[in-house]
């Protein structure tokens, strides 16, 4: 590099004792690291991380370092291992946690069906036994309407009443159910 760094001798300063100096390894070196892993890990919060690690790891294997080599070269080889080493555990963690979010939502789906459909029987079991008790010309009102479709019209002409008692009993009736559903604990 420029600027009279040399990386031998920083390095044989933090051989000799000299911790501080290898502040100036990471500076000079930091972006390349950066890069590297930048360009290999899969999500780019994890270039902080890696940098950091980067770092560490050269810094225990600096006894490893020839003197006259080329310590970028070296320090960017050491980036590149633990970005592949890195993005191998992601891509691992990532296969488990998938592995294990479609195992879970099978379970809970199986469960939740399961419930749901108890629950619906239930409900329907309880809203059929709130329409027995109701009186018979409300039940066939009610059975009429919700049940074969029919319009307040039709249930009118075919029961020989007027459309508004129709529609008062449907009234009636629906507030009847609400409270036998209620009494149930239904709703």
């Amino acid at each position: 590099m420029s600027n009279g760094f040399c990386p031998d001798s920083i390095v044989a300063k933090v051989r000799d004792g000299d911790i501080g100096a290898y502040e100036y390894i990471i500076k000079a070196y930091d972006d390349d690291v950066r890069m590297v892993l930048g360009a290999i890990l899969p999500d780019n919060s994890m270039v902080e991380d890696g940098a950091q690690e980067t770092f560490i790891t050269a810094y225990h294997k600096l006894e490893d370092y020839a003197a006259g080599t080329n310590m970028q070269a070296w320090i960017k080889e050491i980036a590149r291992n633990t970005g592949r080493n890195m993005r191998r555990k992601w891509l691992q963690q990532n296969r488990l946690k998938c592995s294990y979010h479609e195992h879970i939502r099978i379970e809970l789906g199986d469960m939740i069906e399961e419930k749901v459909e108890a629950i619906s029987s239930d409900v329907s079991e309880s809203l059929q036994d709130c329409i027995r008790r109701l009186q018979e010309n409300t039940r066939l009102v009610v059975n009429l309407y919700y049940e074969k479709g029919n319009e307040c019209a039709q249930i009118a002409e075919s029961l020989n009443r007027t459309t508004s008692w129709v529609k008062v009993t449907l009234y009636r009736a629906r507030l009847s159910l609400a409270q036998c559903m209620e009494a149930k604990g239904i709703i």
